[in-house]
């Protein structure tokens, strides 16, 4: 693997604004709804941890008390392995995505990182781009099932 990119480029609708934008107090911003959950996968994909990470946030405008509501970061984990997240709230149509690039192929899912089960994956190689069929289960179901099963 050379290189990923993850992100949540999304409008966030206002019945969940409450606490994301309002108090700073409750760690309100997109780094703390969403950024979290985007390294947390790449360090599940990569068996690590980022060694380096440098980032720059912007309020610009959905949020009223200075909370980071558009951010951009770039993480370096071990074997020069560099992946860039973007997330924010500003983005209405978006969507979301995951890529996992290497020199022989790239896999990219598209609107995957959603509480609803949909989206598709697909891989690039030099002899051309397929669909890999998913199942799509609902996310929650799935983990109270393995809870269950463990």
């Amino acid at each position: 693997m050379t290189s990923a990119r993850i992100g949540f480029t999304v409008d966030l609708p206002g019945d969940l604004a409450r606490w994301r934008l309002n108090d700073p107090s409750t760690g309100a911003g997109v780094v703390l709804d969403l950024t979290v959950h985007d390294v947390d996968l790449m360090r599940y994909y990569f068996d690590a941890d980022p060694v380096a990470v440098t980032a720059m946030g912007l309020t610009s405008g959905a949020a009223p008390h200075g909370i980071k509501d558009n951010v951009t970061s770039v993480w370096e984990f071990p074997g020069h392995l560099l992946v860039i997240c973007q997330d924010t709230f500003l983005v209405p149509f978006g969507g979301t995505a995951v890529e996992i690039h290497g020199t022989k192929g790239s896999v990219l899912g598209a609107d995957v990182l959603w509480q609803k089960p949909q989206g598709r994956v697909t891989v690039r190689t030099q002899s051309g781009t397929r669909e890999v069929p998913v199942e799509h289960v609902i996310p929650y179901d799935q983990t109270i099932g393995d809870f269950v099963d463990a």
